[in-house]
């Protein structure tokens, strides 16, 4: 292409929608990575809450209506009946370490949809250890306060009976 092309019309309409797609799928990108920090920070927060067994602050990230959903558990369908599902956990095990791993993240208008990974290497009363791995789907939703909060968590394999 000749220098003075670029004057052309066809090929600077070309131009203009070709830097217009850069220019907005940067910015796409850079909220995706943004979202995706913040819910970093938040899965922080879970894990300092778990690690001192304290079903009530796991249960705070939770809307009031959530659903918690374990495979061959009861659905959880409210803040109160998670804390319920975690102390049950908790008053089961001595100790446990949590991970937990974003895979990606997909904006769903003012919503986020999470592909995710956990793990939890648990200690029993009794010493007896075991370990948990699941992938994980989040329905992260803002509150009134404009705080992120699941709406809907669901993983993919039902954790040992206690």
């Amino acid at each position: 292409m000749r220098p003075l092309e670029i004057f052309n019309p066809r090929i600077r309409k070309t131009y203009v929608v070709f830097v217009f797609l850069i220019l907005t799928g940067l910015s796409s990108y850079a909220q995706t990575e943004d979202y995706k920090n913040e819910l970093v920070t938040k899965w922080d927060s879970f894990i300092s809450y778990w690690h001192e067994q304290d079903a009530e602050g796991c249960a705070s990230f939770f809307l009031e209506d959530a659903l918690h959903i374990a495979p061959e558990f009861p659905i959880n369908d409210s803040r109160e009946a998670i804390a319920e599902f975690y102390n049950f956990l908790f008053s089961n095990h001595s100790s446990s370490q949590y991970q937990h791993n974003i895979i990606s993240i997909e904006t769903l208008g003012e919503d986020i949809l999470e592909n995710g990974e956990f793990m939890v290497d648990w200690v029993r009363n009794d010493g007896s250890e075991w370990l948990f791995h699941a992938r994980s789907l989040t329905h992260w939703v803002k509150n009134q306060g404009g705080d992120w909060k699941i709406k809907t968590l669901m993983f993919n394999s039902a954790p040992q009976q206690p």
